[in-house]
């Protein structure tokens, strides 16, 4: 298919594809990219994710496939985050927006 050829062609350069999805629960599709790209990125946001949901994210874009999906937690309010004195909360800025890149 085309989202196969795209990513066939682009090892050949030595080069990476991202693709920017709907959220894993909301589209069929979701599960077609998942199963033809080597890894998955799945996006949750801070504090609004349901807790829930995200096992059934995971399976859905076939979590049992070892390291092929990892996790990024976006949004992260510092402030709060820092109450739950996880061993990472010093990592965060406390002021101001961390650095996008």
């Amino acid at each position: 298919g085309q989202i196969s050829d795209l990513i066939e062609a682009a090892g050949k350069e030595n080069m990476s594809v991202v693709f920017i999805c709907p959220p894993a629960l909301e589209s069929a599709s979701v599960v077609q990219v998942a199963g033809a790209v080597d890894r998955v990125l799945l996006v949750m946001r801070w504090g609004k994710t349901p807790r829930n949901l995200i096992p059934l994210a995971l399976d859905r874009l076939g979590a049992g496939r070892g390291d092929r999906i990892m996790t990024l937690i976006n949004r992260v309010q510092p402030k709060q985050h820092a109450r739950y004195t996880f061993r990472d909360s010093q990592a965060f800025p406390s002021r101001g927006r961390a650095e996008v890149w």
